[in-house]
């Protein structure tokens, strides 16, 4: 009762004014933001907030061979092999051995074999169990081994083994590890990298605090007595998580006034007595009344963890691959215009061992479940809106301590940087409590000072990266900042003004977003922006995609319109609607955006201004009306056809990228001309393959059908078959793709991504992928080719990176060299417009295109 009591006297209107009973109704609408209602608005998984779009799944659909070999030839025995899927289902395959042929993975080799076809893109376990010491093989759709191992290697877990392919290659507890392996390695008593004997310095809140100075007095160069080092606030947010926040923030500083170092924990709140109640403003109460009740600390409530960022260089030492940062490649590929080691954000998840005890022990996290929806691996429900990158490079042993290292997402890159930023408080998002410590006129200040701090890490990112080709350039960012606290000079663009005035809470509460870039304000001379650009920015933009968005984006690049990047910052108005077609696809038919529930809820909930119809109002040629005239809301089935325009055949057809549909039915409409009727084989399910006789080139239109329950969608497609192409099943990744990726007649990809050159000569700081070939000395070896893969990269996993499996056509690997963030233009055989001229002069050539999409649709075999 100490707890309850604390919270009547922190001034709760809820438990006891209305009772737990009424809670709903009390707390739905006080502060504008809705209680996130998961039949509000569909959403097809609700688990998929805070993730990446592209989960990168461990299993392409696809048919492949499983082998059960044993550890030495010339034995018998018996063996089953089960396979699971994550959709719950399974199989069975039993055989045996009277004489195997050992450590032999070939398919019809003396080991036996089994086909088996994964219908959709997605993860499986595959398990053995024999009366012998076993290996087991996973061949992939081309017969390369894709799990197991081979070449007299010896086989693991004798007798059995069982091996998880995941649904998704980012959400694993694996990544977290190597994670936290990377950004807060063992030390030893010198402060240097001890893999062997060293000791975690981070792997609790006490000590990430203690790590982090908390507590400490303000260093010498904090000199004026009002000048804050660190600080604490409480408040509620109604727009990231809902929690009630208890935070505190600490700043060092070099002599020079920039930087040092920039760390924030918060204690979270969430009260949730009512099932689906979790976001109501009960959780600033507790969060209050937890803080300023002494009674209540010994049995403290709703406190269910604490999430930590910390903006350092650490931890670098002698023994850290970057120690010597300048050196690592020629030029310093990916090093700060200083040369020195960058400082970059790191993320923590905290949990105590028993939420009720104030003091116990808060341990560092590898899954999280922040939402109430499902466990998902650190950093990814951070970084995913911290604008950070979620491809899942595999992990490597570079230093042979046995544990994974996070491979950067940049080769040559950090291990362990993201490329994430630091968010700033969204003031007018957060709900202020009415004691008297923590109103908005008591922390005003104090939250000045927080997102002063992260102005300043932005400062430090344009000092590190300024102009360097591939990273973030900050300036955007902090131009939105200083225009949303009230800065009249923001459209300054002088990169060396990282400061915001110290406005009141009324502008902060009520005027937070009335800041308009000069990129989004209507220019009636020329029509661009057009009309109501800059309510759509203060209306939709800025309250719902700036937080993720602004932090995204690179000067990787222009479009052909000069001077404004084809990029996903949305820093511009052209930018922004440049992205059209996949605005219109994501949110308002897939329902994949916004990234975060609250604000999913929030942008849908039209009690105030019609955020929807304003947004569709803008995008040309929007289509997306229900049967009543209305804009379309996510829900109804969304039909998604991924196939190629010019193709041999027999060519497999995906509906995989469709929406809320639950059963397909596939038709050919239109035939070739004089051609007997091609043959749609799994006509009712996601992946048809169509098939024609000898002599049936010609083109054939199809039609899918997506559905649910009684609601339908359709959608065509033409695909052209030439017999003279190769056939779509023979394709591999060495030699059909990398060919293209290296050799292809033009400016080939390798002319860029890669360490020795640009399409202007001199070296690539920032480029995202290498396709180069792979090296065998790690990084940093005596022996390391600075032209070749970094960091143990493997040249096919990083095509494989840039490939969605689940909606083939979003692929980076299809996207970007037709013309979409590319320079802003289309690679040759990737031309997608079928009007000469339109792009690059490719005169309509998709030729490259359908050979990728064909071989991704085959499984992406290598």
């Amino acid at each position: 009762m100490k707890y309850q009591k604390s919270i009547m006297r922190s001034g709760s209107r809820f438990l006891f004014a209305c009772g737990m009973v009424l809670l709903t109704a009390c707390s739905r609408g006080g502060d504008g933001v809705p209680v996130l209602d998961p039949d509000f608005i569909a959403v097809e998984d609700p688990n998929r907030f805070l993730q990446f779009l592209n989960a990168q799944v461990g299993l392409p659909a696809g048919t492949y061979t499983l082998v059960a070999g044993t550890e030495n030839p010339g034995v018998s025995g018996d063996f089953t092999i089960t396979v699971t899927r994550d959709d719950g289902s399974t199989r069975n395959f039993s055989g045996s051995w009277t004489s195997s042929d050992g450590q032999n993975a070939v398919a019809g080799g003396g080991n036996p074999d089994f086909s088996y076809t994964m219908p959709y893109s997605g993860g499986a376990t595959f398990e053995i169990s024999s009366s012998v010491d076993t290996c087991l093989y996973l061949l992939d759709p081309g017969g390369s081994v894709k799990i197991g191992q081979s070449g007299g290697d010896g086989c693991t877990n004798p007798r059995k083994i069982k091996v998880e392919t995941p649904f998704s290659r980012i959400n694993l507890e694996a990544n977290a590890k190597a994670y936290y392996h990377a950004i807060d390695p063992p030390l030893d008593e010198n402060g240097d990298i001890d893999f062997a004997n060293g000791t975690s310095t981070r792997d609790t809140l006490d000590k990430w605090k203690k790590a982090n100075g908390f507590g400490k007095k303000c260093d010498q160069y904090f000199i004026d007595r009002d000048e804050l080092c660190e600080t604490h606030v409480i408040f509620r947010d109604t727009k990231d998580l809902g929690y009630g926040r208890d935070m505190h923030a600490r700043m060092e500083k070099n002599p020079d006034g920039s930087v040092k170092r920039f760390a924030v924990f918060v204690r979270n709140f969430r009260v949730n007595a009512l099932p689906g109640m979790q976001y109501t403003t009960l959780n600033l109460d507790a969060a209050v009344s937890n803080n300023d009740d002494p009674t209540g600390y010994d049995n403290i409530q709703w406190h269910f963890g604490s999430n930590a960022i910390e903006f350092s260089s650490y931890p670098y030492g002698t023994g850290e691959p970057r120690a010597d940062y300048a050196a690592t490649l020629p030029g310093g590929v990916y090093a700060t215009n200083s040369g020195e080691a960058p400082l970059y954000a790191k993320f923590f998840t905290f949990r105590p061992d028993d939420v009720t005890d104030p003091n116990t022990t808060e341990r560092r996290l590898d899954m999280v479940d922040l939402d109430s929806h499902g466990f998902k691996s650190m950093p990814g429900p951070c970084i995913s809106c911290h604008g950070g990158m979620g491809r899942a490079q595999l992990p490597v042993d570079n230093d042979g301590d046995g544990l994974f290292d996070f491979a950067p997402p940049i080769p040559g890159g950090i291990p362990g940087d993201t490329q994430s930023q630091m968010q700033v408080i969204e003031v007018s998002t957060i709900t202020f409590s009415d004691a008297p410590k923590w109103t908005c006129e008591k922390i005003r200040k104090r939250l000045h000072f927080i997102n002063q701090g992260v102005l300043s890490t932005y400062k430090t990112v344009q000092d590190q990266y300024g102009g360097v080709l591939g990273y973030w350039q900050p300036e955007f960012a902090a131009e939105l900042i200083k225009g949303w606290y009230g800065d009249s000079n923001a459209n300054a663009e002088d990169p060396s003004d990282f400061t915001i005035p110290n406005a009141s809470c009324d502008h902060l509460q009520n005027h937070f977003y009335d800041y308009v870039p000069k990129d989004w304000r209507p220019d009636p001379n020329t029509g661009t922006p057009p009309p109501g650009a800059d309510d759509l920015f203060r209306e939709v933009i800025a309250p719902h995609c700036m937080v993720c968005h602004s932090r995204r984006g690179t000067n990787l690049g222009t479009n052909q319109s000069p001077g404004t990047r084809q990029d996903i910052d949305f820093s511009s108005y052209e930018r922004f609607i440049s992205h059209a077609e996949q605005i219109e696809r994501f949110i308002f038919h897939k329902g994949v955006m916004p990234l975060g529930g609250l604000n999913f809820d929030a942008f849908w909930d039209n009690s105030g201004p019609g955020r929807a119809e304003l947004l569709a109002s803008h995008l040309p040629g929007f289509n997306s009306f229900d049967s009543k005239g209305k804009v379309q809301r996510p829900g109804k089935p969304f039909a998604v056809i991924a196939a190629p325009r010019n193709t041999n055949a027999p060519v497999i057809l995906s509906a995989e990228g469709s929406s809320f549909a639950d059963s397909y039915s596939w038709e050919i409409i239109d035939t070739a001309s004089g051609s007997d009727p091609a043959e749609l084989s799994g006509a009712d399910t996601a992946r048809p393959v169509l098939s024609v006789d000898a002599g049936g080139e010609g083109e054939y239109t199809i039609r899918l059908t997506a559905r649910k329950g009684s609601d339908t969608d359709t959608a065509t497609v033409t695909v052209a078959i030439d017999n003279s192409l190769p056939l779509p099943s023979s394709l591999r990744f060495d030699p059909d793709i990398k060919n293209v990726l290296q050799n292809n007649v033009g400016p080939n990809c390798d002319r860029c991504h890669s360490p020795q050159g640009t399409p202007g000569g001199g070296l690539v700081a920032g480029i995202p992928v290498f396709y180069v070939d792979n090296n065998d000395f790690p990084f940093g070896d005596p022996g390391y080719d600075p032209f070749r893969q970094p960091e143990g990269r493997d040249l096919y996993d990083n095509v494989l990176l840039r490939i969605n499996f689940k909606e083939p056509v979003e692929s980076l690997l299809l996207r970007k060299p037709s013309g979409n963030h590319h320079f802003g233009e289309c690679r040759e055989g990737f031309d997608l417009t079928d009007t000469p001229g339109d792009c690059n002069g490719t005169n309509g050539d998709r030729s490259n295109y359908d050979l990728f999409l064909n071989w991704i649709l085959q499984g992406a075999p290598k």
